[in-house]
């Protein structure tokens, strides 16, 4: 888990439930990504609520037919949190 400490002293941080994060004080959660089954294509993709896909080897695309697509849930989640911590 990363955990980022910005100027202000707030902390930026993927949620998790393996630490309480009411203890650490007031707590603002938003949502970054969502992953969804794509009916059409067959499998899970991962969508950006600031735009765009998760594509071919982590890179963000813009082009929904871009995005990569992923055969089981799971696998689609753990890149999901690979491409959101590597930019904490």
């Amino acid at each position: 888990m990363r955990i980022k400490v910005c100027p202000d002293g707030s902390l930026e941080m993927l949620y998790t439930d393996a630490i309480d994060i009411r203890a650490i004080g007031w707590v603002t959660v938003r949502r970054a990504s969502q992953v969804e089954y794509d009916h059409a294509r067959g499998g899970w993709t991962v969508e950006f609520v600031s735009g765009g896909w998760l594509g071919r080897g982590e890179a963000l695309v813009e082009d929904s037919a871009a995005a990569e697509v992923f055969a089981a849930r799971s696998a689609a989640l753990a890149a999901e949190v690979r491409y959101l911590e590597a930019r904490l």
